[in-house]
């Protein structure tokens, strides 16, 4: 038998593990509407928004040794709960880009969102699932 899926990781921003608890509350209970984080983004990777922020590569080189370790894990489902701009950052390495490649592009979700990421046996990477409000009414 083929097994489609060699691993399994659901990515899930800090504020969707709220949102999953108070079963499927929205993250606005006064207006009834999700609020998205519109926060100001360095242009760079190596700027901070403040002097004693991380940059993005600071982000990378953190995130860096975590990624390889549950690259390197032989579950086959992960759980990884974390803040929207950490998961920005984990998406780009999913997808084996560069750390330079944030000056180029970016992903974010919605706060609050689930992604869904699959390696398959023969090794390539996909993302069955990003920034899902599911759970949202």
């Amino acid at each position: 038998m083929y097994r489609l899926k060699k691993k399994s990781f659901l990515i899930i921003s800090a504020m969707a593990l709220l949102g999953l608890l108070l079963s499927g509350c929205s993250t606005d209970t006064a207006n009834g509407k999700i609020q998205y984080d519109h926060v100001a983004m360095p242009e760079e990777t190596d700027d901070r928004l403040f002097s004693d922020a991380e940059s993005r590569r600071d982000e990378w080189n953190r995130l860096k040794p975590f990624f390889d370790q549950v690259m390197a894990e032989d579950a086959e489902n992960i759980i990884i709960v974390s803040h929207g701009d950490l998961l920005s950052v984990f998406n780009s390495m999913f997808l084996g880009l560069e750390v330079e490649s944030l000056n180029i592009c970016e992903m974010f979700g919605f706060a609050g969102g689930v992604s869904q990421m699959i390696v398959r046996n023969d090794g390539k990477r996909v993302i069955k699932r990003i920034s899902d409000m599911f759970f949202v009414r």
